[in-house]
């Protein structure tokens, strides 16, 4: 068996991080609510979705790797079993919609967040061996610092070149809405890593499949194969909501949206010496913005234009000047990261 994961590795990995996912969202009809719904088991059933390429990873890492069993065996209780049961405990509360879940149980996800950046931040990969250099603590703070802090940066800047709608808009899913004050971002950026998007995806995209393709790959070569898995992985999502545009050109839409932005989590991810935090800051940014900005629309839909065309000629750039993104990993290891 341990031959087998380690020969058919990435296909393996592929295929358990989209069917239960697929399976879940499609089953349970979360897809298909447009308006405001309690968060309910339907709604925990697409979290359950959510965290399966991350725990795909544990499988297909533990599999193929035995002497890292200890990984998955400490985090899949550590981290995905609490926010299981959380996501119970708000389902089983009654709320009338996601608006309303309050802030206690947001305070046990942002408790539950923490646990997870130190877990997840105390080594330079969980799963998959790091194939580039490593890079010092110091380096991963500032790294994981700046990609969330110029994520949100950028959206606010995109805000302003935005027009108020005058319109509010009925939350959609996984987004309550908050006031935008301190406590409130914390607050969101807290729900967003474990149930937006970020401790489900990250250690599978980024932590397992990256440095996967990293062994015979450049990075920007292997941000590629990245950015496609990771758009194809929401068809479901685009096809039946839509992405940007209705039913079959949300598939392309997120195709679009998705590859500049690889390109930028590969690099931070690289900059970090492969730690996971640097993309789960901009993971949580990226997903945690519509709790705040989607009461205005037409501001919303300006700086998710503003950020898509930044991304676009940040990724060049960054493809440009920073050699590390063309070289193959025979050129970069051993070099230092900082």
């Amino acid at each position: 068996m341990s031959r087998l994961a380690q020969r058919h590795a990435l296909p393996l990995f592929l295929l358990l991080a989209f069917l239960p996912a697929w399976a879940l969202w499609l089953g349970s009809g979360v897809l298909s609510r447009r308006t405001e719904y309690p968060p309910d088991g339907a709604w925990l059933a697409a979290q359950l979705g959510v965290f399966a390429p991350a725990l795909a990873a544990f499988a297909v890492g533990a599999l193929a790797r035995p002497d890292r069993l200890r990984t998955p065996l400490l985090l899949a209780p550590a981290l995905y079993l609490p926010a299981l049961l959380l996501g119970a405990a708000i389902t089983s509360h009654g709320f009338s919609d996601l608006r309303r879940v309050d802030s206690p149980w947001t305070v046990l996800a942002t408790i539950l967040a923490v646990a997870a950046l130190v877990l997840l931040g105390r080594r330079a990969n969980r799963i998959e061996p790091w194939p580039l250099g490593e890079a010092g603590r110091g380096s991963i703070a500032g790294w994981s610092a700046g990609a969330g802090l110029l994520t949100a940066a950028v959206f606010a800047a995109g805000w302003a070149f935005g027009s108020p709608s005058g319109q509010d808009l009925a939350a959609p899913l996984f987004v309550p809405y908050r006031e935008l004050t301190l406590l409130a971002a914390v607050l969101a950026l807290g729900w967003n890593l474990v149930f937006g998007g970020s401790l489900g995806e990250e250690p599978g995209w980024r932590g397992f499949l990256l440095p996967r393709l990293l062994r015979d790959r450049t990075p920007l070569g292997a941000s590629l194969v990245v950015g496609f898995w990771w758009a194809l992985w929401h068809a479901p999502i685009d096809w039946v909501q839509g992405f940007v545009v209705p039913g079959p050109g949300g598939l392309l839409a997120r195709q679009l949206w998705a590859l500049p932005i690889a390109v930028l989590f590969t690099w931070v991810t690289v900059r970090a010496g492969g730690s996971l935090l640097p993309a789960i800051a901009f993971h949580t940014v990226l997903n945690a913005v519509p709790d705040f900005a989607l009461v205005e629309p037409a501001r919303y839909e300006a700086s998710v234009a503003v950020f898509w065309v930044v991304s676009l000629v940040t990724a060049v750039v960054v493809v440009t000047v920073d050699p590390r993104m063309l070289h193959p990993p025979s050129r970069l290891d051993g070099e230092e990261l900082g």
